[in-house]
């Protein structure tokens, strides 16, 4: 979510955990607005937020292949 978990110290401390427990896999899931609509049908609120731009998430999967050495893929995106 931009501006909320997509910080660079966030993405750092993400990744040294990541490394720690030898996870090698990670599936980002960039934030879509999907969930608003449905809130909104059994009247809840909900929040809506910006989406990452596609040159953000990239920035991000790389940086988690590069420094914790892991395969990303960016889920809804072909390569």
């Amino acid at each position: 979510v931009s501006g909320v978990n997509d910080g660079d110290e966030i993405i750092k401390k993400s990744a040294e955990l990541y490394k720690e427990l030898g996870l090698k896999k990670l599936t980002l899931l960039p934030y879509h607005i999907l969930g608003v609509s449905k809130a909104r049908n059994i009247g809840e609120p909900q929040e809506e937020f910006s989406a990452p731009s596609d040159g953000r998430v990239n920035e991000i999967k790389k940086y988690f292949e590069n420094e914790a050495g892991m395969t990303v893929e960016i889920l809804g995106k072909t390569k």
